[in-house]
């Protein structure tokens, strides 16, 4: 017999192992349709020493991504539970710095800016619940996202590499988002 659950509160266990927070609310609308909305931490560190210069990189800011989800299920499963597919947009807002100290007596540099980046995706996964309470999910998210960057950082020569490596990495297509959630259904 199934139990109604109406919703389901989770936390990302993937984005915990990336060093960030993230977690969403799943809501039912129906027997087959869910909205979810996501959000995490972004937070990332790079640094690179030599013996008279040194260059220092970080990112640091939040994730929110909408999305609808249709759960295809047999006479034993309606939504929240089964194989789900459904659209999603990201949205990403970021604070990036950027420090070098380029000579020998050590000035640093330091430029900051902002990065806004939209995604669209298709997101497919699988939840189960156990005793109607105990929510296990994994999903696969590939999604297109344009990125955006402004501020001192964009007009700093020193942070040009800095900036096209960070334009390359959020550009396009990715096949990088993926979820192993676990959570509380209600």
């Amino acid at each position: 017999m199934l139990s109604a659950q109406n919703a389901v509160i989770k936390v990302n266990l993937a984005a915990l192992l990336q060093k960030n927070i993230g977690g969403g609310v799943e809501v039912k609308l129906s027997n087959r349709w869910t909205a979810e909305i996501s959000a995490n931490t972004v937070g990332k560190s790079t640094g690179i020493s030599g013996d008279t210069s040194s260059v220092y990189s970080r990112e640091s800011g939040f994730v929110a991504s909408p999305e609808l989800r249709y759960y295809f299920g047999g006479e034993y499963a309606e939504a929240p539970r089964g194989f789900f597919v459904g659209p999603n947009a990201l949205y990403e807002r970021a604070k990036l710095t950027y420090s070098t100290t380029p000579d020998t007596l050590g000035n640093v540099v330091t430029t900051t800016g902002d990065a806004g980046n939209w995604g669209i995706g298709l997101i497919v996964g699988s939840q189960w619940l156990f005793g109607d309470r105990f929510a296990v999910e994994l999903f696969f998210n590939p999604y297109y996202n344009i990125p955006n960057v402004s501020g001192d950082i964009t007009t700093n020569s020193a942070s040009n590499a800095f900036i096209r490596n960070y334009k390359d990495q959020k550009s396009g297509f990715s096949f990088k988002r993926i979820g192993l959630s676990i959570g509380v259904a209600f």
